[in-house]
C-alpha cells in the first residue's frame, strides 16, 4: 500500500535533484519497478553518460605503445592463470 505521504515527501526531495541526478534516480526506480518480474535492479541502473566497457577497454588499449605490447609473452592468453598465479602451463 502506498502512502501518501511518502510519495509527496519523495517528489519534494526529487525536485530538488538536478537533470542527472533526477535521470538516475528515475532509471533506479524503474528497474526497481521491473525487479518484481525477475529483473536485477542493480544492472538496470547506470549513468546516463556511461560508456559501455567494451569502449572504454578499446580505448585504454589503444593508448598503451606499441613496443609495451610487444613485451607480453606470445602465449599469454592461454597461459594466463600460469602469468597470474604460477600454474603450470598448458
Amino acid at each position: 500500500m502506498r502512502s501518501p505521504s511518502g510519495q509527496q515527501e519523495l517528489l519534494a526531495e526529487f525536485v530538488k535533484l538536478g537533470p542527472e541526478q533526477q535521470a538516475r534516480v528515475l532509471a533506479f526506480a524503474r528497474s526497481l519497478a521491473g525487479a518484481g518480474a525477475g529483473a536485477d535492479a542493480h544492472n538496470e541502473v547506470r549513468e546516463p553518460s556511461a560508456r559501455p566497457i567494451e569502449e572504454v577497454l578499446a580505448q585504454l588499449a589503444s593508448e598503451v605503445p606499441e613496443e609495451e605490447w610487444k613485451k607480453l609473452p606470445e602465449d599469454l592468453s592461454e597461459n594466463l592463470d600460469h602469468y597470474l598465479y604460477g600454474t603450470p602451463k598448458r
